[in-house]
């Protein structure tokens, strides 16, 4: 949303742009998505913030398309946002503004991928069953399937 990637910027910015002049809702979205995730079992831990930066840095439609520093700053605001009901629903908003975009589906799958990666411990493989309810959540909203992805 327009609104709070304004915030992030500084009031004189106009929307974050990425590389190639693209909107930020991919970003937004993304970022949204982890944020929500990582907040699912009710503690945000740093490991799932630096996490979530890394995915969302590496992939190529999103991070590789806009500044490190737009990145971290926005996931800095929507993990504040998703400690509490008003912020974690303005967030589901956010996926919510990729259904008209061109390119949804892919970019819907993309946030949904980063969203589990954040969660699954590495070690493991398993989601604690709190972030797996959120995940589900994340998965309506965002349209996708995530029996899709089984690997």
């Amino acid at each position: 949303m327009f609104g709070l990637t304004k915030k992030i910027i500084g009031a004189a910015a106009t929307e974050i742009k990425g590389a190639n002049g693209e909107n930020s809702d991919a970003l937004e979205a993304a970022c949204a998505a982890a944020a929500l995730a990582a907040a699912g079992d009710g503690d945000i831990g740093s490991s799932e913030r630096s996490k979530a930066l890394s995915l969302i840095k590496n992939n190529k439609r999103i991070g590789g398309v806009y500044k490190e520093s737009d990145i971290e700053r926005l996931l800095d605001l929507y993990f504040k946002k998703a400690e509490d009901g008003s912020g974690r629903n303005e967030l589901a908003r956010e996926l919510g503004d990729l259904k008209s975009h061109p390119n949804a589906k892919v970019m819907q799958e993309d946030c949904y991928l980063i969203a589990k990666d954040v969660c699954t411990d590495p070690k493991t493989g398993e989601i604690d069953p709190k972030e797996q309810a959120m995940l589900d959540k994340i998965a309506k909203v965002l349209g996708v399937n995530p029996d899709d992805f089984m690997f």
